[in-house]
Parts: structure tokens; sequence; C-alpha cells
């Protein structure tokens, strides 16, 4: 029988083995080391990769193998931040989605870009560092922005929320309906929203 601290010496080498497998670049959570063994010990063995440089952390649970930057030398470029916020996602058990605030200026309705890189979630409210950018998180109750799988109906209700009942008009709608496909415009109106974007989405005046 292999003794405790043969088997933890194994799980660490498969973990290297695991990470350098990975491409530079990549960002990943404990669970897609995906080998057998305890998370905890798992997690051990990431962290003491962070700690020689191998990997960066970039919140807790969520690492980021370094990739080099080709044009200066010696330079690390940040992770991609797409990537560090699905991983973010599957790490806390949360979903993700573009903030009203910057969904409005990908539907064209405004042309402000927000100065931080800010997104809705159903995990808590929070500010995080991701590559050295300011990243913020705002909680929402609001469930239809994450009920579809396609990110720009999502992106649609998040636009109307920040916009709320009195700002969304028939040109609103229209900005919405020409950036979506008309099947992507058939889930949005059969999401479970709020009465008043309802009636918005099929244009009818939600005061009526």
């Amino acid at each position: 029988m292999k003794s405790t601290m043969s088997i933890k010496s194994s799980i660490s080498e498969q973990v290297k083995d695991k990470v350098s497998s990975f491409h530079r670049g990549k960002v990943f959570t404990a669970q897609d080391i995906n080998i057998k063994g305890k998370h905890e010990t798992i997690s051990r063995s990431l962290s003491r990769m962070v700690e020689i440089g191998v990997l960066k952390r970039v919140i807790k649970g969520v690492y980021y193998k370094p990739k080099q930057s080709t044009l200066f030398k010696n330079r690390v470029l940040p992770p991609d931040l797409n990537k560090a916020l699905k991983a973010i996602s599957i790490a806390n058990k949360e979903k993700i989605q573009i903030h009203g605030a910057i969904a409005v200026n990908r539907f064209g309705i405004s042309t402000q870009i927000p100065m931080t890189e800010i997104y809705y979630t159903t995990g808590h409210s929070r500010e995080l560092r991701i590559g050295g950018s300011k990243v913020k998180f705002v909680h929402t109750s609001n469930k239809a922005m994450f009920e579809s799988k396609i990110p720009e109906v999502g992106m649609a209700v998040a636009a109307m929320q920040y916009l709320g009942k009195e700002l969304v008009n028939e040109n609103v709608v229209k900005c919405i309906r020409t950036k979506l496909t008309e099947e992507q415009y058939a889930l949005l109106i059969n999401l479970p929203l709020t009465a008043w974007m309802k009636l918005a989405l099929n244009g009818k005046n939600c005061d009526k």
C-alpha cells in the first residue's frame, strides 16, 4: 500500500504533467486538472506552481499559464478577460453577463463606454483586479438575462434593465432588434421578462 506521502507526490507530478500540456495563455480552474485526488491536494500543488512562477493566480481557484509577449522581451501578457470571466463563473458557480452600461454601447444605443469593465452577476457585488485591470461585478436578481445560452439575448435584457422603463422606447427596441437575428429576438421575447419589457418588445406602450 502506498504511503500518504507517495500518493501526494504522485498527485503533484500528475498536476505538473497536466499543466505542462496546457498551452500558454490558458486560464483554468482546479477542476480542469481532472485527475483522481483530493481537491485540497490538487489546489496545494497549483499554489506551489504559483509560488515558483510557473502559474499566476487570477483569483482564488482560478489560474493562468503565463504567455510571453512576442513584441516585448520578458513581458508577460495579461490573461484574456473573457476566458478569465468564464473560469471565474465556473469556479464560483455564478453566472456573469455584460452590464447594461456596456450593452447599450454594443447595441448602438449609446456612444458612451464605461471606464471600468463592469458585469452583472448572480454572485455578490465586488471589484477584482484581473491582469492589471479593475473589473466590477454588480449583483442582480434579474434571472432573465442569464436564461439564454446565447450571450446577445442576455445582453439585450441587460441593456433594457440598465435603461429602465422610461427610456426603453421604440428606437431602443429597433436598435436591439437590428443587432439580433429573428431567432434570437424570438428567444428574447419568450424569456420570463418583466411586464414592461414584454410590452416594449412587442411594440406596445407599457403605460397603457
